[in-house]
């Protein structure tokens, strides 16, 4: 079976889209929240935070493409 024919019923797909939206949100709506708490309460300048909130980025970034390669064989085997 070719990865290409792989497909997940109507319910999962949309629970997917669901979460999908759901930690896109949280992402967006925590990176301000976290400057606020990192200039407020822990004394960092604007620049140590820029580089903090980009390493998170790159980091996610990073981490999505093994994430995937795991993902696939899994979702082969309980096809």
């Amino acid at each position: 079976m070719s990865v290409g024919a792989l497909r997940g019923s109507a319910r999962s797909l949309r629970a997917l889209e669901w979460l999908n939206a759901i930690v896109a949100g949280v992402r967006a709506g925590v990176g301000p929240y976290l400057a606020i708490y990192l200039r407020a309460s822990r004394h960092w300048d604007p620049a140590q935070i820029g580089l903090a909130m980009s390493a998170m980025a790159v980091g996610s970034v990073l981490g999505q493409t093994p994430a995937g390669a795991l993902t696939d064989p899994a979702t082969a085997f309980f096809a």
